[in-house]
């Protein structure tokens, strides 16, 4: 990662309750129908809700459907 990346972080689109986009990602730390958990450098992201599924997952993006019904963003140790 270069110093841009560190200041900006992940790019997190929510669309309704149905769909998050997340771009800037560093890997997925857990994954369920009911919780998804991503890396995202010095914080961490949970998605919740039913049904949840990964429309696409590479290296730095990832794509989620389901019935999200809600998003924690949570700082890790330094």
């Amino acid at each position: 990662k270069n110093r841009l990346d560190e200041i900006i972080g992940a790019f997190v689109e929510i669309r309704g309750s149905s769909s998050l986009l997340a771009d800037g990602i560093d890997g997925l730390i857990e994954y369920g129908s009911e919780r998804i958990v991503l890396s995202m450098g010095k914080l961490t992201l949970t998605v919740r809700g039913s049904g949840l599924t990964l429309r696409f997952y590479t290296k730095t993006k990832i794509g989620i459907e389901g019935d999200i019904s809600g998003v924690e963003y949570e700082r890790t140790a330094s």
